[in-house]
């Protein structure tokens, strides 16, 4: 794990982007806790804690966490992302039936 995060400025003052929720939070003590390393924000940081406590390991937990950081982006993002599937299999029919024939033919001779 990563024991460093990113940072940049804003004209409001510093933002970090917490590891385990990839969010950007300023830097006060509203979203951080400075003697727990500032890695993961306060949210995580209880979230992390309560996967330990049900018995969870640190491997477990922060796997727990990152799954539900990428469902979280999965979906905001999943119509915009369909509909680019889409797009790209309108756009290339042929070149899709073309790797179908040829498919069909190596599976039949197999």
């Amino acid at each position: 794990m990563r024991r460093h995060v990113d940072i940049r400025y804003r004209p409001d003052g510093f933002e970090a982007k917490c590891l385990m929720c990839a969010e950007w939070h300023p830097l006060t003590l509203d979203y951080w806790y400075p003697k727990h390393g500032m890695v993961r924000c306060k949210a995580c940081l209880r979230a992390y804690r309560a996967a330990w406590e049900r018995g969870k390991r640190h491997d477990e937990a922060w796997a727990e966490g990152v799954r539900e950081c990428r469902r979280v982006v999965y979906r905001a993002n999943r119509t915009e992302r369909l509909a680019k599937v889409q797009a790209w299999r309108a756009n290339n029919r042929e070149r899709i039936a073309a790797y179908m024939r040829g498919y069909r033919a190596r599976r039949r001779a197999a």
